[in-house]
């Protein structure tokens, strides 16, 4: 038995793609790990832009009649309503 195991110990034959296979599994694997990060990263930054959006468009909106928040008061300097001689603009959504 021993002299069938000795020569399969013995030969080194494919050792190499063996080790070629092994570091490109590694070089793949780091790759997915690094865009996995990257999507994670941008995902975020996206979130945080459109969440910061949001809140500036929320505070951006003022009551009728009180102008708006960079202290503008409307086309024609008025404190009317919306739609009025003096009002504020009318708001447009995504904006």
């Amino acid at each position: 038995m021993a002299d069938v195991v000795k020569p399969f110990l013995r030969d080194d034959r494919g050792l190499e793609s063996v080790e070629n296979g092994i570091v490109a599994g590694l070089i793949v694997g780091g790759l997915v790990l690094a865009l996995a990060a990257i999507g994670l990263w941008t995902n975020a930054q996206y979130f945080d832009l459109a969440h910061e959006l949001q809140g500036a468009a929320i505070a951006g909106e003022a009551a009728p009649g009180q102008g708006s928040a960079s202290g503008r008061t409307g086309s024609h300097g008025g404190s009317g309503a919306p739609g009025q001689a003096g009002g504020s603009a009318p708001k447009v959504k995504g904006f």
